[in-house]
C-alpha cells in the first residue's frame, strides 16, 4: 500500500512538471523552433534541417535558414534563405548549393518571422565542402544608358552583396543591392566595348550571361555659353553622360578638358584651348557631329597693373578682362617667378610680388591659363637689392677674386678652387672661362689694366704665395708675368689707366707699384698707418680720379683709418675715418660714380671725395644659408649703373649668392 502511495505521488510530480514544461513554451507569445544537424555535405552543398517545437496560432510571414563564418549570423547582415508560406508542417528543410567555401566552418540557425517577432534556433557547426556556381536567367534592361540600372535574375546568388563578384565584361561592377534570385547593379562609367556579356562569382564558381548588353552612345544636345574664356564653364546638355567626373572624357580640339561636374544629361567643363569644335568622348564612344558645336573664346588681356612699381611681398592688382572666375589653371609668373595670388575675379587678379631671384629690375608680369600665355605688363621692383643668379659653385667659395670689363662681371678662385666664371647681367647667366693656372688659393689681390686683368698672391694649404698673371680677357688667355717681390695674401689690388698697384698687410715695404709694359715691380712710399701691426692693416681700397684710397681697420678695435695716395705727387694724405666703429676686418673697396664705397660687417660705405665725408649707405642682404649679414671676404664688381655683391663667408658659413644694387632705388 506504502509503495503504490508513493508511485502515485511520483506519477502525479512528473505530471505537474511536464505541465509546467507545457505551460512554459505554450505560455510565451511567440513560436519556438530547433535548429537540426547539417546532413548531405558534399562539394555541391549541404542540407539544412529545422523542427517546429511550438508552432501556436501564429501566422508565420517567412521562416528558414541563416548562415556565416561567425555565430552572430542575423537574417539583416547574413546569406540566408527564405520562404515566405505560412508553414503548417513541424519540419521543414532546404538544400543549399551556392556560397559554401571549401575546407570552411559555418554556422547554421533556422529562424521563423512573425508580425512581431523573428525567433531563431540554436546554432548548429558544420564544415564545408563546398558548393556549386550561381546561374543567371535573364538580364534587363539589354539597351541601356550609364546611369541604367541593370537587374541580373536567377538563382544561387548572394543576400551579402559584397560575396557577390560581378563583371560587365572585363569591368568589375559595384552591386547596389543583392538576394538570392537578384541583383542590382548600375552600368560602370568606363568600358571598352559598346557589348559584353555579364558574369557573377561567388568564391571562384562563375557564371556567365547568355544574353549581351548594349550601351547606348553619348549625345551632345546643346552647348552653352556660347561665349567663354580660358578656364571658364561650359555646359554640355545631352544623354548617356556618366555621374563620375573622371570617367567623361571631354576632348576639345583633341586636348582632354578637365571635367567639373557631371550628371546624366549634364556635363560642366573647363575650358582648355581656342575655338573648335567640341568633342564628347565617354569610355571611349566618340559622339562628334563635325561643324556642329562651337564655342567663342573670349582672349584674357592684362590693362594694367596697379600699382605698376611695387616691393618684394607687396601687392599689385592685375586688372583686365576675360580672366575666368576658376583658380584653378591660374599662374601668374612676374619675371620667372611664380606669385601668390591672393584673390582672382574675370576682371582682376590680386597677386603677392615674389621672393627669389630676379633677372632684370624692370620686369614683366605674365599670366599662364591653363598653360596659355597671355598679355603682359611691366613692373619695377623698388628694392635696392635684387638677388641674381648665384655664383656658380660645387663647393666653398670666398675670399674669391671679382672684377669687371666690357659690361661683363668676372669670378675665380677662393678657399681650393681655380675656376673662373664670367657674369653677363643682360640675362644673368653665368658662363666659365679659362681655368687660373696657378695653384688654388683663397685671399688673392686683383686688378684691372687695359683689356687684362693681373691676379696673384693669396694663401693655400701651403702657406702664402707670390706668383703673378696676366688674363687677357678678350682673348681668355692666362699668362705667367714676374713674381711678386715676396709671398703676400688678402693685399689690396687697385690700378689706374698705367699701372697696377698692391698694398700690403706689412708695416714696412707695403706698397708696390707694377708696369705692364716692362714687366716690373716698383716699391712705392710706404703706407704709414697711425697704428701699426693688426690695427693698421689695409683691408680695402679704391681707385678715384688718378688717387688711390686706402681703408685701413685690421679688426673691430683699429681706428677705420682712410689713406689717399696721390699718383701725381706720391703722397700719402689722411682723409676722414670711417663713420662706423663696430666694422670687423677683411672688407672690399671699389668706385663708383666717382664715389669709394666699402663694404664691410652689415652694410656698405660710401665716401664721397668731394667734401671728405662717410655715409652708411645700404644694408647687405643676409646670406641665404645663414640668414647673418655680417659678410667677410665677399666678392663684387661694377657694371654699368649697378653694383653687384655676393658670397664670401656669412656667420660659420660660406655662400655663394649674389645680389645686384641699384643706386637710384635706395
Amino acid at each position: 500500500m506504502k509503495v503504490l502511495q508513493k508511485t502515485a505521488v511520483l506519477i502525479l510530480f512528473l505530471s505537474l512538471l511536464v505541465k509546467c514544461k507545457e505551460d512554459d513554451i505554450t505560455g510565451r507569445p511567440y513560436p519556438r523552433i530547433n535548429t537540426l544537424p547539417v546532413t548531405e555535405i558534399t562539394h555541391e552543398g549541404a542540407r539544412f534541417s529545422a523542427e517546429i517545437i511550438f508552432r501556436g496560432d501564429f501566422e508565420v510571414l517567412n521562416y528558414g535558414f541563416v548562415w556565416g563564418e561567425f555565430e552572430e549570423a542575423t537574417i539583416h547582415l547574413s546569406d540566408k534563405i527564405i520562404y515566405g508560406e505560412n508553414i503548417q508542417l513541424n519540419n521543414f528543410s532546404a538544400y543549399i548549393s551556392t556560397t559554401l567555401k571549401e575546407g570552411v566552418r559555418y554556422f547554421v540557425k533556422s529562424f521563423i518571422q512573425t508580425k512581431d517577432y523573428t525567433v531563431y534556433g540554436e546554432n548548429i557547426q558544420f564544415t564545408s565542402l563546398g558548393s556549386g556556381a550561381p546561374e543567371i536567367k535573364s538580364i534587363s534592361p539589354l539597351a541601356a544608358n550609364f546611369c541604367d540600372t541593370i537587374f541580373i535574375r536567377g538563382t544561387n546568388f548572394s543576400y551579402v552583396k559584397e560575396q557577390n563578384s560581378l563583371k560587365f565584361g572585363p569591368i568589375d561592377t559595384e552591386v547596389v543591392d543583392a538576394s538570392d534570385t537578384l541583383i542590382k547593379a548600375f552600368v560602370p562609367g568606363i568600358m571598352n566595348s559598346t557589348d559584353f556579356k555579364v558574369s557573377v562569382s561567388i568564391f571562384g564558381n562563375e557564371a556567365i550571361s547568355k544574353e549581351s548588353i548594349t550601351i547606348k552612345k553619348p549625345e551632345i544636345l546643346q552647348i552653352s555659353p556660347e561665349n567663354v574664356v580660358l578656364g571658364g564653364l561650359i555646359s554640355i546638355v545631352g544623354d548617356n553622360f556618366t555621374k563620375t567626373a573622371n570617367t567623361n572624357i571631354v576632348l576639345i580640339n583633341g586636348i582632354r578638358a578637365k571635367v567639373f561636374s557631371a550628371g546624366c544629361n549634364e556635363l560642366k567643363a573647363i575650358i582648355p584651348v581656342t575655338n573648335t569644335p567640341l568633342q564628347i568622348s565617354v569610355s571611349n564612344f566618340t559622339s562628334l557631329e563635325s561643324e556642329a558645336f562651337y564655342i567663342n573664346l573670349l582672349e584674357p588681356v592684362i590693362n594694367d597693373l596697379n600699382p605698376d612699381m611695387a616691393y618684394i611681398g607687396g601687392q599689385v592688382v592685375i586688372n583686365g578682362n576675360n580672366f575666368g572666375s576658376l583658380d584653378d589653371g591660374i599662374i601668374i609668373k612676374v619675371d620667372s617667378l611664380t606669385a601668390g595670388i591672393v584673390s582672382h575675379s574675370n576682371t582682376s587678379i590680386v597677386i603677392k610680388v615674389p621672393n627669389g631671384i630676379y633677372n632684370k629690375r624692370l620686369t614683366n608680369v605674365t599670366a599662364f591659363i591653363l598653360s596659355k600665355s597671355i598679355s603682359s605688363k611691366e613692373l619695377t621692383i623698388l628694392n635696392p637689392w635684387l638677388r641674381k643668379t648665384d655664383i656658380p659653385t660645387d663647393q666653398d667659395r670666398y675670399a674669391s677674386v671679382g672684377f669687371s670689363f666690357g659690361g661683363f662681371g668676372y669670378v675665380g678662385l677662393g678657399a681650393t678652387r681655380q675656376d673662373f666664371w664670367k657674369y653677363d647681367p643682360n640675362d644673368n647667366s653665368w658662363l666659365r672661362v679659362a681655368d687660373f693656372p696657378g695653384p688654388p688659393r683663397w685671399g688673392a689681390s686683383s686688378f684691372v689694366i687695359g683689356e687684362c686683368a693681373y691676379v696673384g698672391g693669396g694663401s693655400n694649404n701651403s702657406g702664402m704665395l707670390d706668383d703673378f698673371w696676366k688674363y687677357n680677357i678678350v682673348n681668355n688667355t692666362w699668362e705667367q708675368i714676374s713674381k711678386f717681390p715676396y709671398p703676400i695674401s688678402a693685399a689690396t689690388g687697385l690700378s689706374n689707366e698705367e699701372k697696377g698697384y698692391i698694398v700690403t698687410f706689412d708695416d714696412v715695404n707695403n706698397f708696390w707699384s707694377y708696369d705692364p709694359i716692362s714687366d716690373v715691380w716698383s716699391q712705392m712710399p710706404d703706407l704709414n698707418t697711425i697704428s701699426s701691426g693688426p690695427k693698421g692693416k689695409a683691408d680695402a681700397g679704391f681707385a678715384l680720379n688718378n688717387k688711390l684710397f686706402i681703408y685701413a681697420s685690421g679688426n673691430s678695435t683699429g681706428l677705420h683709418q682712410l689713406y689717399e695716395f696721390d699718383i701725381n705727387s706720391s703722397l700719402w694724405t689722411r682723409k676722414a675715418d670711417m663713420v662706423n666703429f663696430e666694422i670687423l676686418t677683411r672688407a672690399i673697396g671699389f668706385s663708383f660714380q666717382n664715389k669709394g664705397y666699402v663694404s664691410a660687417d652689415c652694410y656698405l660705405y660710401e665716401y664721397d671725395p668731394a667734401n671728405n665725408s662717410w655715409k652708411v649707405k645700404t644694408q647687405i642682404p643676409g646670406s641665404l644659408k645663414s640668414g647673418s649679414c655680417d659678410r667677410e671676404e665677399p666678392v663684387a664688381f661694377v657694371i654699368n649703373e649697378q653694383i653687384y655683391l655676393g658670397g664670401g663667408i656669412c656667420g660659420t658659413s660660406s655662400d655663394h649668392d649674389l645680389w645686384e644694387f641699384d643706386p637710384a632705388f635706395n
